[in-house]
């Protein structure tokens, strides 16, 4: 909940309740990709005699949206407005946080990456939890940011983006060969389709295409979801994989140890609600709270202009109602984070 009385504060000035989990680490680094700057948001676990000596605090991440980005899409490219033009607010973070600490090193490293229009903080809950359990975690800013800081060429593509970050953490953060990938979206694509031996595992949420590698695999689909429809999801899975509903199959899962190895896959599906009396997770419900209501603060104004001309909205006039980060991330939080846990041991 929002610490304090009264109406929730803008996300300019949002305050969360943080966890009990452990504090993390966290930096902003860049990594050089065709000529520009790729920002990149790592969350860890810091070395010891930092995480005893530094007092954690409440981190602000800084977070862009960009009017140009938003503009193309709901004129579908007709108007042209400058991808700079847009506000830059903060999102509070929902764990206690070193900022800038030294590293613990020898950790294995997870990738997260975000969808179309998406942002490297979309499911920094999961970010957070991950690197509270030991794992260096990367969010880059990948070509089709809401954020567009920076212009992409052809030599800027997210496997590019994603291996600089690779060799970047192995350099500076001393991680292990270990990896993971996760994404939503679009970033369901990439964590699925993205070359080299994923031995933690690849996660695909609410956007998969398909699988034929041997690397452990999780996929997670909603029945709400308006712009990957689950049937589709369904059909695209490998052969042989376990299908779990709900969130008591997520939890079943995650109590079972997963037992999901090598050239084995897991899906679970949301054909309902997840609390009485509400609609199964919508496209952007697997989103952190924080991320979701910075963005619809920003696009209320805009959703029923976009009703008017029947522009695709990416599910955030249903977050607009629904507002079920929190419940969503309730039950993916731990499931992703205990997959990657489980096949790290």
């Amino acid at each position: 909940g929002v610490l304090g009385g009264g109406r929730p504060q803008k996300a300019t000035a949002m305050t969360m309740m943080m966890s009990d989990k452990a504090p993390v680490g966290y930096q902003d680094i860049s990594v050089s990709v065709g000529g520009e700057k790729i920002p990149v948001s790592v969350w860890y676990p810091p070395s010891t005699s930092e995480s005893t000596q530094a007092r954690p605090t409440q981190a602000q991440y800084p977070h862009k949206i960009s009017v140009g980005k938003i503009a193309t899409l709901l004129t579908r490219g007709s108007l042209s407005v400058p991808s700079f033009v847009g506000p830059s607010t903060t999102l509070a973070s929902g764990v206690r946080v070193l900022e800038g600490a030294a590293p613990a090193e020898g950790r294995p490293v997870i990738i997260f990456a975000h969808g179309y229009l998406g942002s490297r903080y979309d499911m920094m809950h999961v970010c957070e939890d991950l690197a509270s359990r030991g794992f260096v975690v990367a969010a880059p800013e990948l070509p089709e940011s809401l954020a567009a800081s920076f212009t992409v060429n052809d030599a800027i593509t997210r496997p590019a983006i994603v291996n600089a970050a690779l060799e970047k953490l192995r350099l500076n953060f001393a991680v292990t060969d270990k990896k993971g990938i996760f994404g939503h979206s679009a970033g369901g694509g990439t964590s699925t389709m993205i070359e080299g031996t994923y031995l933690l595992g690849r996660v695909a949420i609410a956007g998969f295409r398909g699988y034929e590698g041997k690397d452990p695999l999780l996929v997670v689909a909603s029945r709400g979801d308006g712009i990957i429809p689950m049937d589709r999801v369904r059909d695209a899975l490998p052969r042989g994989a376990e299908l779990y509903e709900g969130a008591e199959g997520a939890k079943r899962l995650t109590s079972s140890g997963y037992n999901i190895g090598q050239g084995q896959s897991a899906a679970v599906f949301f054909e309902g609600g997840l609390v009485q009396g509400s609609l199964p997770p919508n496209h952007i419900s697997f989103l952190s709270e924080q991320s979701n209501d910075a963005l619809v603060n920003f696009l209320s104004p805009l959703l029923p202009v976009a009703r008017v001309l029947s522009v695709p909205v990416l599910d955030f006039d249903k977050y607009q109602e629904a507002r079920d980060s929190r419940q969503t991330g309730d039950v993916v939080v731990p499931l992703v984070s205990g997959f990657f846990e489980s096949n790290a041991k």
